[in-house]
């Protein structure tokens, strides 16, 4: 008996809520929600904007290295460092100046 009474429940509720679209689709289940339209058109689906986030433009620091003021000069091997790593004698400290 209790097997009848759930049947004829669930047919039911499946005819109570079935409803024909604009479209003739037929549609089933159970609108819970805010529509008050007529029960046989289905509002159009929900579907969420994007959601659109602004980020501020990256700030650009430009620097510019400068030279260095001073070369290393090596008398022994008669070169500039870095093209000559060590130096028997002292390092000399002098003005850089440009390649021609």
């Amino acid at each position: 008996m209790k097997t009848v009474q759930r049947s004829l429940i669930v047919i039911l509720l499946a005819v109570c809520s079935a409803g024909a679209s604009a479209s003739g689709r037929i549609h089933f289940g159970v609108h819970i929600g805010p529509y008050w339209g007529p029960w046989w058109i289905m509002p159009p689906p929900y579907y969420a904007a994007p959601v659109v986030v602004e980020q501020e433009p990256p700030i650009v620091i430009e620097t510019t290295v400068a030279p260095p003021a001073y070369w290393y000069f090596c008398r022994p091997a008669n070169a500039y460092y870095p093209y000559v790593r060590d130096c028997p004698a002292p390092w000399e400290k002098v003005p850089a100046r440009p390649a021609d």
